[in-house]
């Protein structure tokens, strides 16, 4: 037996923990994957700490947990396909060597110069995608904990993603509101008055 043996065993179990799903995102076609355990990890890792030294805002650590979360989740953009891919050139030569960069860091590069709107738009879409494997696991897999401690495991497991979700959804409903009332400040006889006064 090799390795290629074990993964066709294992096959039925990969395609349910690899879902994808294609969406149009301002003309673009894109498809997203759901994401591993250790991109899960790596997440985590790159999450800046909203309590440490430096002053991390709300609205900037979701943005980058939206980010780092897309630059792994896309996998395919028009025709480009990204799926086997782990270094991309950026075009750069440095001591005559060609410079790479991981595919999630060209991915990422690429987001940082998206609006927010989209990026928020692209969230969604995986979050869809997400709730659609979960439904998709409920139908395939009958499982039923054998302890209790397990069970306990899986429902906090559960209930912190519900708190993360909750708290991304928070921010992003201050974030719209605080935008809102900008505009208004924007729209007033105030700031009217101001740009004439520039003029």
């Amino acid at each position: 037996m090799n390795l290629s043996d074990l993964q066709k065993a294992f096959k039925p179990l990969l395609e349910l923990s690899h879902q994808e799903r294609k969406l149009n995102l301002a003309g673009v076609n894109i498809v997203l994957r759901t994401i591993t355990p250790k991109e899960e990890s790596e997440i985590q890792k790159s999450l800046p700490a909203l309590n440490g030294d430096e002053e991390t805002s709300p609205v900037e650590f979701v943005d980058v947990f939206r980010k780092e979360t897309l630059a792994r989740s896309i996998v395919q953009i028009e025709d480009l396909d990204l799926r086997s891919l782990q270094y991309l050139e950026t075009g750069e030569e440095k001591n005559g060597v060609r410079v790479k960069i991981t595919k999630v860091e060209a991915v990422s590069r690429v987001i940082e110069n998206w609006s927010r709107a989209i990026v928020v738009s692209a969230f969604q879409e995986f979050t869809n995608l997400l709730e659609e494997q979960e439904k998709l696991l409920k139908q395939k897999l009958d499982f039923t904990p054998d302890n209790k401690d397990a069970e306990k495991e899986i429902l906090k497991s559960r209930i912190e993603e519900i708190e993360r979700a909750q708290s991304v959804n928070s921010v992003s409903s201050k974030h719209s509101e605080v935008t809102k009332e900008i505009s208004k400040i924007e729209d007033s006889p105030f700031t009217e008055a101001l740009k004439a006064v520039g003029s």
